[in-house]
């Protein structure tokens, strides 16, 4: 008999393709390419952001790539990644069940590094990344729409 733990930890890692070398999760297959959004976060996605890629999603018929970015503080350690991995996993497996109810392929992946940089390389990896979502600046405390880029076909 599984616990509910052990349930939720098989359903995040079915939804991630298994570990790659320094993420907690591998970048989805390239095999014929299908076309991806990557929804990036900072170990969580808002339930705004999540919205609108899984409708995105399914307009377009995209998958979704969640990449979730720890941005390594001074002084942070182990203990504070292995929080960010713990608080990410809780993330991903919410919005995966959001894009999953709706149809929508879901990967997950996890880096360390800077946010612009992980997400140029994450782009440049995983094949058929179309359109990239991050959570909006509310510098000014209105409500916007989440920032969309586009990228071309790889070169």
């Amino acid at each position: 008999m599984h616990s509910k733990e052990q349930d939720e930890r098989h359903r995040v890692s079915s939804v991630s393709s298994g570990p790659g070398p320094g993420d907690g999760g591998g970048a989805p297959p390239d095999q014929g390419a299908p076309a991806r959004i990557l929804v990036i976060g900072n170990g969580s996605f808002s339930g705004r952001l999540t919205d609108y890629a899984v409708r995105m999603g399914q307009r377009l018929d995209c998958e979704i790539v969640a990449l979730s970015v720890y941005e390594r503080g001074p002084g942070d350690g182990e203990r504070e990644e292995a929080l960010f991995r713990k608080r990410s996993s809780l993330g991903a497996s919410a919005f995966a069940d959001k894009a999953m109810g709706a149809g929508v392929k879901f990967h997950w992946l996890v880096r360390t590094g800077g946010r612009r940089e992980v997400a140029d390389q994450v782009v440049r990896e995983v094949a058929g990344i179309r359109y990239v979502l991050s959570e909006p600046d509310d510098e000014d405390g209105g409500s916007r729409l989440p920032v969309i880029s586009t990228t071309g076909p790889a070169e």
